[in-house]
């Protein structure tokens, strides 16, 4: 007998999975980009694959598109709460169908690798237009999320305002102060005779160095003052993150804002930044959420540049009929071939332990492809860098925009 109480001859893998083929539902181990690494034959059977086709596949490969947003936020909670589910979707099988289905599942760590284990079971009823009503469940879920962190950065934004608003307010009458303090001395000096006592201290006091620097130094705080202003009007761009309705915007003023809140990033590490601004109409858009695409793809070009002679980031902009295009593109590492398709998967990264999630690329195409019906694509060249494209329809309600080439 082993520690639990079995027989010894139930104590072996072999005899295990042999149980686990015996359940009457589906079991799927899969890695965190969605990868099989082993399905039973009951989960086999119900799509109408074998279990080496299925260990080929993925559950990226299996699912609707449909259903993007909502495997997104399972996966969310996977990653927070060691579990998801349960909640219905579809497969598709071997010859196309859409299979109705039930998930839950946990997650495990196996020699320092995490994995999904899920439970399936078919659902008898097909799922009516879950397809739309996940997306508005997940909508609201991202919504209010949303809006919690809209309210918290709106917060921090009128905190900072509010003295940087005292202090530049007041520095015209600090000004307008030292004006009429250096005249009055200008004119003492020049009608009074100076005691030599005084002329020393004044001497020790360094005055005529103090009358010449001091309208140097307000206006470096005047400066500073207005860059402080600068970055709280982009942190209160970045606050309507919580915003349910399209608002007619300026998209130059939204990347400027992502430009400027990653500036000391972009500075220390030394990159040129190259705009080349089109003429383009406000577009109508969720700006907050727009503006979050444009600082994850400036990001991930950021880093992308580590290690790179002569760094640059160029940012072009264009108008074609209803449509506007936008480019992001960096000469840094590129991207290899063999992972191109796999960077909108959620929880994909090329980036170390620690330095990124993997969701923020998934979550900027559903941002640009579902929220806006535009499109979201990229070129890459290893060695020579890579070039985002977004293309978005400038009013609500226009049809989706064509394919526009990279370059």
């Amino acid at each position: 007998m082993n520690p639990l109480g079995l027989p010894t001859s139930l104590d072996t893998k072999e005899t295990l999975l042999t149980l686990i083929e015996q359940l009457p539902f589906s079991l799927l181990l899969c890695r965190m980009n969605g990868q099989f690494v082993y399905a039973n034959q009951y989960l086999a059977d119900m799509l109408d694959y074998s279990i080496d086709q299925l260990q080929q596949l993925s559950y990226w490969e299996l699912t609707p598109e449909k259903y993007r947003s909502k495997e997104l936020f399972q996966l969310a909670q996977l990653k927070h709460t060691g579990q998801y589910g349960p909640y219905e979707k579809e497969y598709i099988n071997k010859h196309g169908k859409e299979i109705p289905v039930r998930l839950s599942g946990v997650l495990l760590e196996i020699e320092g690798e995490e994995y999904i284990w899920s439970f399936i079971t078919k659902v008898d009823q097909a799922i009516n237009d879950q397809g739309s009503r996940s997306k508005s469940e997940t909508q609201a879920i991202h919504t209010e999320k949303m809006a919690a962190l809209g309210q918290l950065v709106a917060g921090i934004a009128h905190e900072i305002n509010n003295p940087v608003n005292f202090i530049y307010g007041n520095l015209v009458h600090v000004e307008e102060y030292n004006q009429y303090l250096v005249k009055a001395l200008e004119l003492y000096q020049n009608s009074c005779s100076i005691s030599p006592e005084l002329q020393t201290t004044l001497d020790e006091m360094e005055i005529d160095f103090v009358v010449e620097d001091l309208p140097k130094v307000l206006q470096s705080i005047r400066l500073g003052s207005e860059r402080i202003r600068k970055i709280v009007k982009s942190l209160r761009s970045f606050s309507r993150l919580d915003e349910a309705e399209f608002k007619t915007v300026d998209i130059h003023e939204g990347m400027d804002d992502s430009l400027l809140i990653l500036e000391y990033r972009i500075k220390k590490a030394g990159i040129a930044i190259v705009r080349n601004y089109g003429e383009l109409p406000s577009i109508e858009c969720f700006s907050g959420e727009l503006n979050q695409v444009f600082l994850n793809l400036l990001s991930n070009a950021i880093d992308a540049l580590e290690e790179i002679k002569n760094p640059c980031i160029q940012l072009q902009t264009e108008c074609y009929g209803k449509h506007v295009a936008i480019r992001i593109s960096d000469n840094g590492k590129g991207i290899p071939n063999e992972i191109q398709n796999q960077i909108f998967n959620p929880f994909f990264t090329t980036k170390g332990v620690g330095k990124g999630t993997g969701l923020g690329l998934a979550i900027s195409h559903q941002i640009i492809t579902e929220k806006h019906k535009g499109l979201l694509s990229f070129e890459s060249s290893l060695g020579k860098g890579t070039e985002f494209l977004i293309q978005l329809p400038t009013a609500l309600g226009t049809e989706k925009p064509p394919c526009c080439s990279l370059h």
